[in-house]
């Protein structure tokens, strides 16, 4: 599984971090490029531990519906989320304070992926 580590430094008290990080209404505003809106679940305020939310999102042009759920919280340090829907087989976010950020990802296999592919890659 491909694993990406992102690293971003922020003047800021890791407790604020750790809230900002799980914040509904800030994910909404840093993704306003991609129209990406919570419909279902928790649709606002901070995710906690064993919460869901379902996001409607545009994506290389395609509308889709995506869930993800809390697996893993320790307060101010550490919560890991897991996507249920996605056009991935696999998708895991790590995210550490201060904001480390690992998103582990697995490919869809079959005729269809290699199609969809071809199509946005080259």
């Amino acid at each position: 599984m491909p694993i990406i580590t992102i690293k971003t430094t922020i003047q800021a008290p890791p407790g604020i971090c750790f809230d900002l990080s799980r914040s509904i209404d800030l994910h909404q505003v840093s993704t306003a490029q991609t129209d990406e809106k919570a419909i279902k679940e928790v649709v606002a305020g901070l995710m906690e531990l064993g919460e869901s939310v379902r996001w409607e999102a545009k994506h290389l042009g395609i509308r889709q519906k995506l869930s993800s759920h809390i697996t893993a919280y320790e307060r101010s340090y550490f919560f890991a989320d897991e996507m249920l829907t996605c056009t991935f087989k696999s998708y895991l976010h790590d995210r550490f304070v201060p904001l480390y950020l690992t998103l582990g990802f697995a490919g869809q296999t079959g005729r269809l992926h290699d199609i969809r592919h071809q199509l946005i890659w080259n």
